[in-house]
C-alpha cells in the first residue's frame, strides 16, 4: 500500500507518496497528469527499483511538459506544466 500525506489548498493538492512497487507509478502519474504536485519519496525502495521508477515517471513529466526536481537523497518533486517553485534561503 502507498503511504500518503496531502494538503490542499484551493482546490489543489501536493502529495507526498512512498511507492512500495512499481505499479505503485501509475497511481503517481494519474496524480500528476490532475495537474497536482507530487513529492515521491523512495526511501526503502532498493535502488534498482528506485532508478527504475525515477526513469519512468521522468518519461511522464517530460511528456506532459512537467518538471522534475531533487529535494534530497531518494526525494524528488513532480511540478506540473504552469507551477512554480520558491525556494526562499535565510541569509
Amino acid at each position: 500500500m502507498l503511504g500518503y500525506v496531502g494538503k490542499a489548498v484551493k482546490g489543489k493538492e501536493v502529495s507526498v507518496i512512498t511507492p512500495e512497487r512499481f505499479s505503485d507509478v501509475e497511481y503517481l502519474i494519474k496524480k500528476f497528469r490532475a495537474r497536482e504536485g507530487v513529492i515521491v519519496d523512495f526511501d526503502g525502495i532498493p535502488p534498482h527499483l528506485a532508478q527504475r521508477m525515477l526513469d519512468f515517471l521522468s518519461g511522464a513529466v517530460f511528456a506532459l511538459e512537467g518538471s522534475i526536481c531533487k529535494l534530497k537523497y531518494k526525494m524528488y518533486i513532480l511540478i506540473p506544466q504552469g507551477v512554480k517553485i520558491n525556494t526562499l534561503r535565510k541569509n
